[in-house]
């Protein structure tokens, strides 16, 4: 039962690696903050995705000593599927069926954490 726990803990902690709780957040300040005209709108959630998409790399280098290219990556990767899932404005833009965006975000957040650094340590993973 104790390893259930220790691979459950480890488990929780990739996910957690993985979801850039920072950057979340900045967009979701973002997102309450942006005009309610919906073309205005629109534009200022993607505006806002694509500058926090690409600052995640540098704040990850440079505040959590992050030096993986592939943890890095999957972190952006973790972003875009989740602004997709939750960004509801931009489902009609895009076209795309919330239901789907809610279904990639937990498909990603249930299997790329059980694969992602599978058996190294938290030192390792960084």
């Amino acid at each position: 039962m104790k390893a259930n726990l220790s691979q459950s803990g480890s488990y929780l902690n990739r996910l957690t690696q993985l979801i850039p709780t920072e950057i979340v957040a900045a967009h979701l300040a973002v997102q309450g903050l942006v005009a309610d005209e919906i073309t205005i709108r629109n534009t200022g959630l993607e505006a806002s995705a694509a500058i926090l998409l690409f600052a995640l790399p540098f704040y990850q280098w440079r505040i959590q000593g992050v030096r993986s290219i592939t943890k890095v990556l999957l972190t952006m990767c973790s972003f875009i599927v989740w602004v997709i899932a939750v960004s509801s404005p931009l489902y009609t833009r895009w076209s795309i069926d919330p239901t789907w965006g809610a279904i990639a975000l937990i498909i990603w957040t249930t299997v790329v954490p059980a694969f992602y650094g599978k058996g190294s340590t938290q030192n390792n993973e960084n």
